[in-house]
């Protein structure tokens, strides 16, 4: 969630930049002092990196323009103080890949820096002739965004480029990129679904990029990998401007929203099929933050209108009725739909969580009365309405995630807003409605003032 464009007011000063890491398990913080970085669930914050402010950790030992961890002990100092726009984890490991923005930002914004946090130094550092929109990562792969194009490098001492694509302008830095499986086995190859926005307006492209022992091809550092360059297909996934994109954890599914703000539309990734046309509402909305669970049998939704929406994927069956709305937006061509059965998860999915869950049968989504009707009528009739919500005291801009299931009824997602708020709500995957709001903390209000403590010491707890 990059902050740094927008208008006053709508996030807490000096709040660059949050963002979960592949698993939700941490979350990062960037601002115009450093970076914070925190555990999701219990939240937590493991360390940070600021300057110029004086601040305090969790041992209640303080320091002035130093940066501390969180047992207290001072960190080694970047060089100069300065703001971070991007801060990308590599899941729980001590990388992170920085940005530079803000006021007075640490580093170019142009510039791509892949900080050994445990070691206090730059590993390596990447420099582009325009400005960095996102990054995102794996432990084989790092790709970046620019204005128009997507560059894919390896992840290692000496990063080198492999693939380069080309796109519309895209400002919001959109692209989604499958963290799973996030180890391959000793001699094992694979691939990583990469998605994009494509060079028309509306359009997704999709490559699956080689991973694993493919990567070894190369000899010598200054040798291009023999990696070939992948095929590409487009999904004509909206008509106007995409404004969100998401993929499931092992690539299967990939989620759309456009500027549009009423449709997120689910979508085989690889073959193109059409999964689910979900409707959020009928009023424009700007969507935020796409996710889907583990399990990738349920969908959250955040948008500016302070209602987070849950999903069922794949069900094809509806249960309970929605009176349908007088204004009815113009019906869309529909690609060939997909039953989608929740996943099998294979033994490298299982090991990114420590025990595998037994699957709930989720309520089906809700759908309108005359959705019978549905090849006589406009889309509107035929969309599925979330079957979990909930409603956030004010409308702000926010991140959603899942956290991993524990086999019970029971799902739980968490909420980071522009206003450093936190959220974890829970909800029954058998009977949806009104989500339950487990725990509320704040943790961001601001950075230090002058010689005392920071404005956020403590958290705001329920």
């Amino acid at each position: 969630m990059n902050l740094t464009k927008l208008p006053p007011g709508e996030a807490v000063p000096a709040l660059l930049y949050a963002g979960f890491n592949q698993d939700a398990s941490c979350f990062a913080v960037g601002s115009d002092a450093g970076f914070r970085i925190y555990s999701t669930d219990p939240l937590k914050e493991k360390t940070r990196k600021e300057y110029g402010y004086s601040i305090v950790v969790e041992s209640g030992a303080s320091a002035t323009g130093r940066a501390q961890d969180e047992s207290g002990r001072l960190a080694p100092e970047l060089n100069q103080p300065g703001g971070i726009a991007l801060v990308e984890m590599l899941y729980r490991t001590n990388f992170l890949a920085l940005v530079g923005g803000g006021k007075n930002p640490k580093f170019p914004p142009n510039k791509v820096i892949l900080w050994n946090d445990a070691k206090g130094e730059v590993a390596a550092e990447l420099e582009f002739r325009s400005e960095v929109k996102a990054i995102r990562w794996r432990r084989d792969r790092l790709i970046v965004v620019l204005l128009t194009k997507v560059y894919v490098y390896t992840f290692e001492a000496e990063p080198r480029r492999l693939h380069l694509f080309e796109t519309i302008e895209n400002e919001r830095g959109l692209v989604a990129l499958s963290p799973s499986p996030s180890i391959l086995p000793s001699g094992a190859s694979g691939t990583a679904v990469l998605a994009f926005l494509g060079r028309n307006k509306g359009q997704i492209q999709i490559a699956d990029l080689a991973v694993g022992a493919a990567r070894r091809g190369s000899t010598t550092p200054s040798e291009t990998p023999s990696i070939p360059t992948p095929a590409v297909h487009i999904i004509q996934a909206h008509t106007s401007v995409i404004s969100c994109l998401a993929i499931s954890h092992s690539g299967h599914l990939l989620a759309s929203a456009s500027e549009k703000g009423t449709l997120v539309r689910v979508y085989e990734a690889r073959s193109s099929k059409l999964v689910n046309e979900l409707r959020r509402g009928v009023d424009r909305a700007n969507i935020y933050s796409i996710a889907f669970n583990l399990e990738e049998t349920n969908l959250c939704v955040a948008s500016d209108k302070g209602t987070i929406h849950i999903f069922t994927i794949g069900s094809g069956e509806a249960v309970g009725v929605i009176n349908p709305s007088t204004s009815i937006p113009p019906s869309l061509s529909s690609p060939s739909r997909a039953h989608i059965p929740p996943i099998s998860r294979t033994s490298s999915q299982s090991s990114l969580s420590s025990s595998t869950p037994t699957t709930t049968t989720p309520k089906p989504n809700r759908q309108s009365v005359l959705s019978s009707f549905a090849p006589y009528l406009p889309k509107y009739f035929s969309s599925e309405w979330s079957f979990a919500q909930f409603s956030l005291p004010m409308e702000r801009r926010c991140i959603v995630a899942f956290l991993p299931s524990e086999g019970g009824e029971r799902q739980t997602v968490v909420a980071l807003c522009a206003d450093g708020s936190y959220y974890k709500v829970s909800y029954d995957v058998r009977r949806g409605g009104e989500c339950g709001r487990d725990s509320y903390h704040r943790f961001f209000r601001g950075l230090g003032l002058g010689g005392g403590k920071v404005v956020d010491g403590e958290w705001e707890n329920d």
